[in-house]
């Protein structure tokens, strides 16, 4: 059986930027390394996916998968933030300081698969938001043409965890 694919079909843009703004910096920062970031979804897929080899291996090779789009994201949004004219840091900018990324911003209270994965679900679709508000938001077409690329991907794992979810939580109708 072949593998559904972990990242939408359409060609990614160039990694440009029309100028330099630090204004959008700070927008990417947050999706680069904040709790609700790319640096923390792929830790977090990749600590379900170890969690899950034994007794749901179809899933943690799903999850590993996912977090190798994630870790192409992270590199996009690092790009992104360097020629914007930033420094793409694990923190976050948070008036008076910054807050620095750790460990401790990753979920590992889902104990349940069903849990597990309808958060994963609410993870994506506000990574999804995030990424068009953002492009909405960003008058550089070049940054905002790839952060609405970037939000087929998450739409797509949307998808991919509904259809887990439903695969291995719900009982058949």
């Amino acid at each position: 059986m072949p593998l559904p694919p972990t990242a939408d079909p359409a060609p990614y843009p160039e990694i440009a930027v029309c100028g330099q703004d630090c204004r959008y910096v700070e927008l990417l920062s947050k999706s680069f390394a904040s709790r609700r970031g790319e640096l923390t979804a792929i830790t977090r897929y990749c600590y379900q996916s170890w969690m899950l080899q034994k007794t749901t291996p179809e899933l943690s090779h799903l999850l590993i998968r996912i977090a190798m789009v994630e870790m192409k994201h992270l590199d996009i949004l690092g790009q992104l933030i360097l020629l914007l004219g930033g420094e793409p840091r694990y923190y976050v900018p948070s008036p008076p300081g910054c807050v620095p990324w750790n460990g401790g911003m990753v979920d590992y209270t889902s104990r349940s698969l069903a849990q597990m994965l309808r958060n994963n679900i609410e993870a994506e679709r506000f990574s999804c938001r995030t990424y068009r508000v953002h492009a909405g938001q960003i008058r550089d077409k070049k940054v905002s043409a790839m952060l609405r690329r970037l939000a087929l991907d998450e739409q797509l794992h949307i998808r991919l965890f509904e259809d887990a979810l439903s695969a291995f939580c719900l009982p058949p109708s």
